[in-house]
């Protein structure tokens, strides 16, 4: 009887000892990360966000879970979940996500798309700095000067100007996604009765749409609507893009203050529930 119970713990010991080795050689029970070269992963700086974009999972759309985002300061070759996430999606035909609090210095962004079968498949890491006062002097060695023009802003004039690399940018200027769609050097040409009756039309918009609205991203949503349409006017109406472009400078600031009001709380509560 003895001999058996011996026996027993002997073979428990044995069990535990290969379930710990098992343990230790994976990452919370997935495989080691594919490299999954068609996933094809993009990462820029857009004035004071760092906009991601991806191409479709396709290795194995059948057992797919979602996407995350993983961003690292400490790894230059980051995986969920070691290095944790900022985002994550369960539809497959989603393919960007902008990160509106990145992190000062050098960050390394990517996509990994998990299965069901506990399977990591990786994109290629992108290498992004970025600085909130706009200079990039202080960390030369680890700015991406990618050869692809940047268009970027002079804050204190709102200049606009296209460079070569975004290492060229000096400082005092902010990176923006395109010149002609975040300039407002013309806007100083309105007169101050124009610019109140803008003021004016927009505040009586913003009221309508806190009351039809009490969540922020409901609310910045249709903000970022609104600007699509304005846009749509100056392709039509050249003399309309002073006008246009004074809106949404204030436009962009609201949508900044909804931003701050934990907006972005707002909307990973609401993605759990969804």
């Amino acid at each position: 009887m003895k001999k058996a119970f011996y026996s027993l713990l002997a073979l428990v010991f044995i069990n535990l000892s290969a379930s710990a080795t098992y343990t230790e050689s994976t990452s919370n029970w997935y495989s080691s990360p594919i490299s999954d070269t068609n996933l094809s992963f993009e990462a820029s700086v857009s004035w004071e966000s760092v906009k991601t974009s991806w191409d479709t999972f396709t290795k194995d759309e059948d057992n797919f879970i979602y996407y995350k985002i993983i961003r690292s300061q400490k790894n230059s070759s980051p995986v969920y979940p070691d290095d944790g996430y900022i985002y994550y999606t369960t539809d497959i035909n989603t393919n960007s996500y902008t990160d509106k609090s990145p992190l000062e210095g050098t960050t390394y962004y990517r996509v990994c798309a998990i299965t069901s079968e506990k399977e990591r498949y990786c994109s290629n890491v992108v290498k992004i700095y970025y600085s909130d006062d706009g200079d990039d002097s202080s960390d030369s060695d680890s700015q991406v000067c990618i050869q692809k023009t940047q268009a970027a802003i002079e804050k204190s004039t709102w200049k606009c100007k296209v460079f070569s690399t975004p290492c060229d940018i000096p400082s005092g200027w902010k990176q923006v996604e395109k010149c002609e769609n975040t300039s407002n050097q013309d806007s100083s040409s309105l007169s101050s009765s124009i610019k109140e009756k803008l003021d004016k039309l927009l505040a009586n918009f913003v009221i309508k749409l806190e009351s039809k609205y009490s969540e922020n991203s409901k609310r910045i949503s249709a903000l970022e609507k609104l600007i699509k349409e304005l846009e749509k006017i100056t392709k039509k109406n050249i003399k309309m893009k002073a006008m246009v472009n004074y809106l949404i400078e204030k436009i962009e600031l609201k949508i900044e203050s909804y931003q701050d009001d934990f907006g972005n709380l707002e909307s990973i509560f609401q993605n759990i529930i969804d």
